[in-house]
């Protein structure tokens, strides 16, 4: 089993990872490749006005659940990672319906300023749901950022996927369902209210991609020492359906999630305020914290300990400054501020020989967290990375 050096770091995608943040399957700033966790190709579902239904989408997502939970046992306890916000309330809402709401546990975050949970505490109590809610601070997150990166295998900015996972681990429950990717079939991003109509596929399957190649990579990566996490909003047969359906389903103007919203509003008894919440692209938080808040409360000073990197010389030095500075967000500039400061702890991993050219995760995870791979749909389409 060879182990990493530094001479391993492939430096290009080191660059573009400091900068944006992901890399596109199959990329990676250390060996190996990185593998489609889901899926290899998208389809397509060619919509059929004559057999939709007021009610049609919700069945869909409720058909997803049941293959999401398949191989789990019926007395599993299943957690639910909630944010508050329309599609994890929507994932709460059906998993306690199809399974029992005292099979479910709900597993909520808040960020100090970033405080969403009466979102959670709302939906959890209209569902009959025991919801575990807990504070994550900055020192949490430096505490974890040598776990994150050795997890990762990059100089990542998030941990709190990994955070939440213990959580979760911890409350005793050892599988999950997250709500990621409602967001990308369901019109949810600024990116699908600003693509004009002649745009708005291709711009939906760029975000399902990047779904894959870094969000689903996070989330199934920071997760498997903790536990298993499935993504029904992400299943094949799911997507498929709802790239089929019209763009005014999805998005008018800076509304997002219409027909969902719709359905969920005539057809359960969920909060309607966590139905409302988020639907003007961009207003709803999620499990993200306000990272000039967490600068505030100690991580610029974490940063500024590790800014700039001791592997880097004098050209790179400046390099990287530049690259915290660049973008018109603070958001974004904060984001990666905190990639290069957590190059150094990237380093000393190579440095230790934490790194071995290993996959990250075995064959048997990723099948475990394949959800709905016999797609059997037509009018494949499909998104170079």
């Amino acid at each position: 089993m060879k182990v990493l050096t530094r001479e391993d770091v492939d430096g290009k995608n080191l660059w573009r990872f400091l900068l944006y943040g992901w890399l596109p399957i199959p990329h990676s700033v250390i060996p190996p490749k990185r593998p489609r966790y889901l899926w290899s190709e998208l389809s397509i579902a060619p919509y059929d006005a004559t057999r939709d239904y007021n009610g049609k989408l919700l069945d869909e997502i409720r058909a997803s659940v049941l293959r999401g939970l398949e191989g789990w046992g019926s007395s599993d306890r299943i957690g639910v990672w909630l944010s508050g916000g329309v599609d994890s309330s929507a994932l709460l809402y059906l998993m306690s319906e199809v399974v029992g709401c005292e099979k479910v546990r709900a597993f909520c975050l808040t960020f100090g300023k970033q405080d969403e949970s009466e979102y959670a505490k709302r939906v959890a109590d209209s569902c009959n749901v025991k919801l575990v809610m807990k504070e994550m601070t900055p020192r949490d997150s430096i505490g974890l950022t040598e776990e994150a990166v050795l997890c990762m295998r990059a100089p990542i900015h998030s941990t709190e996927v990994l955070y939440i996972s213990k959580l979760s681990r911890h409350d005793g429950t050892s599988r999950v369902l997250s709500a990621l990717g409602l967001d990308e079939i369901m019109g949810g991003y600024p990116q699908h209210v600003h693509a004009n109509n002649g745009e708005f596929f291709r711009t939906e399957t760029k975000l399902l991609w990047r779904c894959q190649s870094y969000y689903v990579w996070l989330q199934l990566l920071q997760s498997q020492k903790y536990v298993a996490v499935r993504f029904p909003f992400l299943d094949t047969k799911l997507i498929a359906f709802c790239r089929g359906l019209p763009r005014a389903h999805k998005c008018t103007g800076w509304e997002t999630k219409i027909r969902l919203r719709k359905e969920l509003s005539e057809l359960t008894n969920l909060p309607k305020e966590n139905i409302e919440a988020g639907r003007i692209a961009g207003t709803k938080a999620g499990f993200t914290p306000i990272l000039e808040d967490w600068f505030e409360r100690g991580y610029d000073d974490w940063c500024k300990e590790n800014i700039v990197p001791r592997a880097f010389g004098i050209p790179s030095r400046a390099i990287v400054r530049l690259i915290c500075n660049m973008g018109r967000s603070l958001e974004g500039r904060l984001q990666r501020t905190l990639r290069v400061a957590a190059l150094n702890t990237f380093y000393d991993l190579l440095d230790r020989g934490e790194f071995n050219l290993t996959d990250s995760g075995s064959d048997e995870d990723r099948r475990a967290c394949d959800v709905g791979a016999d797609n059997t749909t037509t009018s494949i389409r499909r998104y170079s990375d």
